[in-house]
């Protein structure tokens, strides 16, 4: 029996790593473990790589050396980011709602192997002092290879609160591209 992996770690450091570890994959689809929750300035220094892949579907790109020698070879492939469907916007009271807002306790994450199920789950209060519980679950079908399902739970804890959510799929993703990371196309 494979175990769960389970993380309760907001750690900026960490971020990339569990970005990879919290992955969902069929065989068909990839998707990072990104949050879907997404506030650009909250991303801004954060070392966050979003992404939705497609298996064996691939570009060809040029390899550059800056000495050629025999042996080196002078394409690559790179995969092909899809657009981004886990894009969520989640506001409470006119309050963008995200793990990795200020006022966050009690995270935990968990990617459940054997069902192909992630979820992650924290308490998130708003500026006025309202507590809310967000939980969100990500499915990628193992039967339904192109089918990526995700349920957003919003608890209100001690009044009612206007909330407004938004789900979208992000068709303007790119590749990322350049630096000493290894996730990232060169």
């Amino acid at each position: 029996m494979i175990r769960p992996l389970r993380s309760s770690s907001l750690d900026p450091n960490l971020l990339p790593v569990e970005e990879s570890l919290f992955h969902l994959a069929n065989g068909y689809l990839g998707i990072r473990g990104y949050f879907g929750e997404y506030e650009k300035r909250q991303y801004e220094k954060r070392p966050s790589v979003r992404g939705t892949y497609i298996n064996a579907f691939y570009e060809n790109v040029e390899m550059r050396y800056p000495e050629a020698h025999i042996g080196f070879p002078l394409q690559g492939e790179r995969m092909v980011a899809l657009p981004d469907a886990k894009r969520l916007d989640i506001q409470i009271d006119g309050e963008h709602v995200s793990p990795l807002g200020a006022r966050v306790k009690n995270y935990t994450r968990e990617l459940v192997l054997a069902s192909g199920k992630s979820r992650y789950a924290y308490d998130y209060e708003t500026a006025d002092g309202s507590h809310v519980s967000v939980e969100i679950k990500d499915l990628l079908s193992f039967t339904k290879k192109e089918l990526f399902v995700q349920q957003v739970i919003l608890t209100a804890k001690d009044r009612p609160l206007s909330i407004q959510f938004s789900a979208a799929i992000d068709g303007n993703n790119e590749n990322q591209t350049g630096g000493d990371d290894p996730r990232l196309a060169s």
